[in-house]
């Protein structure tokens, strides 16, 4: 009577406990809270991603972009004195760079060829070859003013422009050497003025590249190749 009594029990006792389907996590005993706490402060919890928010105009924390082109010239008052002296520098080398210079060719073509003895296209493709080609650096250009910074590629880059644009006129009547120079030349311009006013107007104007873009680049070089034409 007692075994039976015995037996009764543990039946009931068995039937009662919750089975392994119905365990929480997964057939896994349940944690204590303290557990639960030290098991948390045992793993790097990540935030969910932040959505990438706008960056306001200088000068107007917090404010939305400007919309008009009387807010973003009014914005323009917030950037600071450095900025604008560096803007000052890309109008005077965008003045001496070679897109203000190339208006200023078709001028040379018919004096050189007639002292040099060269016909009109000979002297036409020795110029032209180095004016087409040479914007191809502008990506090599780009990626050492990334790596290295403006003022190292734009210092040592407009010295060595200077020099071999005053080498053109060592050169004398041998074309191929004359196309050879003017294309180092004008390789060096793209490089140290070019690649350079990119990066100093997308990092100091953030909120005003295309402006700067069309001023300091576009505007700038235009006029530049009017006002050098004879």
């Amino acid at each position: 009577m007692h075994w039976t009594v015995q037996f009764i029990d543990r039946s009931a006792a068995r039937r009662s406990a919750p089975s392994a389907s119905h365990r929480p996590h997964g057939g896994r005993p349940a944690r204590s809270a303290g557990g639960r706490h030290r098991l948390a402060r045992g793993r790097t919890t990540m935030s969910p991603p932040q959505p990438h928010t706008e960056f306001a105009p200088p000068g107007r924390p917090g404010a939305p972009a400007p919309a008009s082109l009387r807010e973003s010239l009014s914005a323009l008052r917030g950037y600071p004195t450095p900025a604008w002296k560096a803007a000052i520098a890309c109008v005077l080398a965008m003045v001496l760079s070679p897109p203000a210079l190339v208006t200023a060719v078709t001028f040379l073509i018919d004096p050189v060829a007639e002292d040099f003895g060269w016909s009109h296209s000979q002297t036409l493709t020795i110029f032209n070859i180095p004016t087409v080609a040479a914007p191809f650096v502008l990506p090599l250009a780009g990626r050492l003013v990334d790596r290295w910074g403006a003022r190292v590629v734009a210092v040592p880059g407009t010295a060595l422009y200077a020099l071999s644009t005053a080498a053109v006129a060592l050169v004398g009547a041998n074309g191929v050497v004359l196309m050879a120079v003017l294309l180092v030349s004008t390789a060096l311009g793209y490089t140290s003025i070019l690649g350079v006013v990119y990066k100093v107007v997308s990092e100091w104007f953030p909120h005003h590249r295309g402006l700067g873009y069309s001023l300091l680049i576009g505007a700038t070089s235009s006029l530049a190749g009017a006002a050098l034409s004879p």
